[in-house]
């Protein structure tokens, strides 16, 4: 860790209350801020101008361009017991059309929409009846509905049953903007659209009651190529030959109002990049601030684009990335949840208890979401926010990001200023602290213990598989995990010692860089290091994604035809493990000798 003393300077810098007026500003004047509209454009600008103003370097505005359907009117009735009644609701952006003219179906209910949640129900040409919560994800669920032959799908909000708040939100199966092998996927949708937690109780519970309910819908939406602003500024260090730098970005697009999702977020990192601005001196490599369009209506389009666009120089430089959003959420939110990177883990716990001492918190690996589109380039990246207690969220719906989450009543009258003062203190920790040390946090004993847990997990699913234990062999992927932890171990040694010397070593910290550059796509994606994965893909909820192959696997008694098909394809995703694992050992060996 850096200094201590230093640290907390620098975080006594940090005014919440300038955070508040600013986060207040941008909902005021730019209330309606998704791309293709006015504010926009007018947004990015007001961002730039202030990186300006503040004095940071390499101040910009980068454009890029996203393929969008922001949502607009609809028409959606209900026929129960005879009797029709107009529907309050929001389609979701980028989700199908209707026929014009519009159709109709029967509503069956599915729960939270995962796949178990089909067994027993017909949903072959119905309207789905389903939850918000990302269990799973929004565009997942609608694959899901389609995959048993659902034509619409309705979502309930989450947050008490007497809630009449309605959201918004995007069923865009595709991470990012499409290419020519997955635009299929832009046009594969079935319409959606989103309902108060209240109508969606009701209607549950007239659906268990026997009662019979039709659902007209008539929508259509134009679909196009818009422009999307993303504002960018760097503090620099004084003596960063190295061209290290760290990513602090968040979406900067929402919709209406937006104030915990994302006006407080941007507010927060504005106000980090004023403190680092002024403390430059005391840096050790650069801090780059940029802010997302194409988040809500897009996918992740603008983090994506800059992935795409910005490879070379993220690959070799970028140490981390850090994605700010949901601060200040109230409702008595009280917890500490924590999304890092397994190389960062024992570096944001003890950045986490630094700055937060006596807080409740849980952790997680970093789940694909959010714009953590730089995962299967390899960059570590880490994602806090303070939630609710398991108590709240579980009678919420699984309201992880707060009662007013993708709706109109998302106004700075719903935040709570505490909670922002320490979740704002919470994430200048550890970007402050990594700007500033001199050698990079990753530990890899962590990730390596991962790899092997899950390949011993992959192991059991097929112990009574004979012949699939002789076709994976994963006694040696095992066994070559088993050395990586213990390499891992040893290089961690060795990085312990280069903190504890104050010096800096560059050939180091860029071989520590690359061992994330090899593991982390295995680690956390289905396409890896070029692609990006289909958002709320359900594989992605495994560490190791492409392992639930084997899982697959065992689902086949051995000699079928359906066997040889899943061993064939898991033994290319062992084959992905072990090449990982093993160009991670040959790193690790050179740090080991010195060379």
């Amino acid at each position: 860790m850096s200094d201590k003393t230093v640290l907390n300077q620098l975080l006594d810098q940090i005014n919440v209350d300038t955070i508040w007026e600013r986060a207040s500003h941008i909902c005021d004047t730019w209330p309606d801020r998704l791309p293709g509209t006015p504010g926009a454009k007018e947004y990015a600008e007001y961002v730039a101008d202030y990186y300006r103003e503040t004095g940071l370097d390499d101040v910009k505005i980068h454009v890029g361009m996203g393929l969008l359907k922001n949502p607009g009117p609809a028409d959606v009735r209900l026929r129960i017991g005879g009797q029709e009644e107009k529907l309050e609701c929001n389609a979701n952006a980028q989700c199908g059309d209707t026929p014009v003219g519009g159709f109709s179906g029967e509503l069956v209910y599915v729960g939270p929409g995962g796949e178990d949640d089909y067994d027993g129900v017909d949903a072959k040409g119905k309207v789905i009846l389903t939850e918000l919560s990302y269990a799973p994800p929004r565009s997942e669920k609608m694959r899901l509905g389609m995959v048993h032959g659902a034509i619409a799908m309705v979502i309930m909000n989450w947050g008490p049953e007497t809630s009449t708040s309605v959201p918004y939100g995007t069923s865009k199966s595709v991470w990012g903007n499409p290419t020519p092998e997955d635009e299929h996927f832009m046009y594969e949708t079935i319409p959606v659209f989103s309902i108060s937690k209240a109508e969606g109780v009701r209607l549950r519970k007239l659906l268990e009651a026997g009662e019979k309910i039709d659902v007209f819908m008539n929508y259509q939406q134009k679909q196009g190529w818009d422009p999307l602003y993303l504002p960018s500024g760097t503090v620099k260090a004084p003596d960063n030959q190295s061209g290290e730098f760290i990513l602090v970005a968040g979406h900067m697009d929402s919709w209406p109002v937006g104030a915990s999702d994302n006006a407080a977020g941007n507010a927060t990192a504005m106000e980090l990049a004023r403190v680092l601005n002024a403390n430059r001196d005391k840096l050790s490599r650069d801090v780059r601030f940029l802010f997302w369009q194409g988040h809500e209506g897009g996918q992740m389009e603008g983090s994506t684009w800059y992935c795409d666009n910005l490879w070379d120089d993220l690959n070799k430089h970028c140490v981390m990335y850090v994605n700010i959003d949901a601060i200040g959420l109230g409702d008595g939110a009280t917890v500490l949840h924590s999304e890092p990177a397994f190389e960062l883990w024992n570096w944001i716990h003890e950045m986490n208890e630094f700055a937060m001492p006596g807080w409740e918190k849980d952790y997680c690996f970093p789940f694909k979401n959010a714009d953590m589109s730089f995962l299967g380039i390899g960059v570590p990246s880490c994602y806090n926010w303070i939630y609710h207690t398991p108590e709240l969220r579980t009678a919420w719906g699984n309201a992880t990001l707060g009662l007013p989450y993708h709706s109109a009543d998302d106004t700075m009258d719903t935040l709570d200023k505490n909670v922002m003062y320490y979740g704002v203190r919470d994430d200048a920790a550890f970007v402050f602290d990594l700007a500033m040390r001199k050698t990079l946090p990753q530990d890899f004993t962590v990730m390596a213990a991962e790899i092997s847990k899950r390949i011993s997990e992959m192991k059991e699913y097929i112990q009574d598989m004979p012949e699939a234990q002789e076709g994976l062999d994963l006694d040696s992927a095992l066994a070559m995990s088993r050395t990586f932890e213990e390499k891992a171990a040893a290089v961690e040694k060795i990085r312990l010692a280069q903190e504890a010397s104050g010096e800096r070593n560059d050939r180091l910290n860029y071989l520590l860089m690359r061992i994330s550059r090899v593991v982390m796509p295995m680690l956390t994606t289905v396409t890896g290091r070029f692609e990006q994965d289909r958002y709320g893909l359900t594989g992605l909820k495994y560490i190791i994604p492409n392992s639930v192959s084997v899982l697959e696997l065992s689902k086949h008694a051995e000699g079928t035809h359906e066997f040889y098909l899943w061993l064939n394809r898991a033994r290319k995703e062992r084959n992905k493990i072990t090449d990982a694992v093993d160009m991670a050992i040959d790193i690790c060996d050179l740090i080991l000798s010195g060379r």
